[in-house]
């Protein structure tokens, strides 16, 4: 009974609670944008805007690789150590890892607009999938080293700041 009240009382509980209100109030963000989009474009728009991020989701399945998830626990146990050396190498190459791809994939946005003409003979549509590609790449490369960063050092280290 002890050990049910320290686990209330601890900073684990707070943590996790964080992170689970993070997570519910961004998909809450998501369905009032969503709805939000869906109102301003009407149907048509909002058709092409649906069949642009389709497209888009295709091509970026190839940005997750997972490398992130595999860098946090080094870079934690790194942590753990002091060993700075060590964290540097591995975020040095989960920075390498996500240019890599970023430069692969926007090789591949060269034929996103062919492929849409050729599977719903419209260009626009391939061309706005790769602005939406293009901006996920950038999001990887800023905030996947930052992610990796906060995961290992725990956020309670962060709010204490």
């Amino acid at each position: 009974m002890i050990r049910i009240q320290n686990i209330f009382k601890g900073a684990f509980l707070k943590n996790v609670i964080t992170l689970q209100m993070g997570s519910i109030l961004g998909t809450l963000t998501q369905a009032v944008a969503g709805i939000c989009i869906a109102r301003i474009l009407q149907p048509e728009l909002f058709g092409i805007y649906a069949l642009a991020f389709s497209l888009a989701s295709l091509f970026g399945i190839f940005m997750a690789t997972g490398v992130g998830d595999g860098i946090t626990s080094i870079v934690a146990g790194a942590y753990a150590r002091g060993d700075k050396e060590t964290i540097a190498d591995a975020l040095g190459f989960l920075l390498k890892i996500a240019s890599i791809i970023g430069i692969v994939v926007t090789l591949a946005l060269i034929l996103l607009p062919l492929l849409s003409n050729l599977l719903y003979h419209q260009y626009d549509i391939g061309s706005f999938a790769a602005i939406v590609i293009m901006a996920s790449i950038i999001s990887n490369l800023l905030f996947s080293v930052s992610q990796v960063a906060l995961q290992s050092l725990g956020i309670g280290y962060w709010v204490r700041l």
